[in-house]
């Protein structure tokens, strides 16, 4: 472990004691921008840097003891725990494209609220909690988490879970995917799709367990999510999955109502990324080295090519309304299927190449890079 002046390890070891110790599922949340503390009356718990403008006395260690003492009081234990609301948020800072996130793991699986007014994504915890990855709803331009759905009690130190990918449903209702695995394996010990609802998400069902042989194929794990309406989900999923290898990718679409049904769509082996479509009972994707948006009907048939991108390949896709969002290395592209317009947003000098879009009703576009996540602002429709 990396030591700076002012931290050893037997600080660092204190803090870990304690913050074990609490074994606890906090329900009350400090401002946090990019995954970082911000002010939240007590000195930032940053192990490799003091925070600017913040004076502490005593030594390092009675800081860190009293601010771990602190935190263990402020919470209960839960399972799965959402953090509550906080008002304080940030700004996103100026510019084109505009960074949200400034987390040291990573930020992923960025899907917008029906209304446009936040992002839910999944973001990824440190090395002491295993690499878990929880959820959190951040402002539609960046700013404080609004709250945080993850599972902190004790029994689970032991264990790596992730909490995606997900997404929104039009009247609040919640879908996301769950594992839970040995640190260090990437065939979980337990999967499962579960949906709840954004207003109480610890009151979830299992849709299905995974892995489930699914007409025919045997589906592992559940890569992208999307709502197809109220009742109904699609998810790309992955099969044949090692410890060191995934053979490939389909699309599931799941009946909530009246009963629960799931079926693989027809024609979509192999594909690369999932979209809602713009007609009923359909799906959009990709295939990889292959530069055309598809549309299938769950019933089958022959997919029919939303866009070309021809002779490029686009990246992963988002589609609201009649708009179709990707990527291009550090590049968004949103185009305009009812006109067959696009716009082509430039990254800058330090954007990193991008991926998994997310399109908002406004045309803005949340994109992941460098594991964290970016903000690019289209036109108005």
């Amino acid at each position: 472990m990396r030591e700076t002046p002012g931290v050893g390890r037997r600080d660092v070891l204190l803090l870990v004691v304690a913050w074990t110790h609490a074994g606890t599922s906090c329900s009350v949340a400090s401002p946090i921008r990019g995954g970082r503390p911000q002010d939240s009356g007590l000195p930032p718990l940053d192990l490799y840097r003091e925070a600017p403008n913040v004076r502490t006395r005593g030594s390092v260690s009675t800081r860190l003891l009293i601010a771990c003492g602190l935190l263990a009081t402020a919470c209960t234990h839960g399972e799965p725990s959402v953090s509550g609301p906080n008002d304080a948020a940030v700004p996103k800072e100026p510019g084109v494209p505009a960074r949200l996130t400034y987390n040291p793991w990573v930020d992923l699986h960025a899907s917008w609220l029906p209304d446009g007014s936040a992002t839910l994504y999944s973001f990824e915890k440190s090395a002491v909690h295993h690499h878990d990855r929880c959820l959190a709803l951040m402002p539609a331009h960046g700013g404080a988490r609004r709250s945080e759905i993850c599972n902190r009690s004790p029994g689970q130190v032991d264990s790596t879970e992730h909490y995606g990918p997900s997404a929104v449903s039009q009247a609040g209702r919640l879908a996301y995917g769950y594992t839970q695995a040995t640190p260090g394996r990437r065939v979980p010990n337990h999967a499962h799709l579960r949906v709840a609802t954004l207003a109480d998400p610890q009151g979830y069902t299992v849709v299905h367990p995974l892995p489930m042989t699914i007409d025919g194929t045997r589906i592992d794990s559940i890569l992208m999510l999307q709502w197809l309406g109220e009742n109904r989900l699609a998810y790309l999923g992955a099969f044949g999955i090692t410890n060191t290898t995934s053979r490939d990718r389909i699309i599931v679409a799941v009946d909530l109502a009246p009963t629960v049904t799931a079926m693989v769509v027809p024609g979509t082996r192999s594909a690369r990324s999932l979209a809602a479509s713009t007609a009923v009972d359909s799906v959009a994707f990709t295939r990889r080295s292959d530069g055309r948006v598809y549309q299938q009907a769950l019933s089958g048939g022959t997919p029919t090519v939303l866009h070309d991108f021809s002779p490029g390949v686009p990246g992963h896709i988002s589609i609201r309304d009649h708009r179709l969002a990707t990527t291009a290395g550090t590049s968004v592209i949103v185009v305009d299927l009812l006109l067959g317009t696009s716009d082509t947003m430039v990254g800058d000098g330090g954007t990193p190449p991008l991926g998994n879009p997310a399109l908002s009703l406004t045309g803005a576009v949340v994109v992941g890079g460098g594991g964290d996540l970016w903000l690019f602002e289209a036109s108005e429709p």
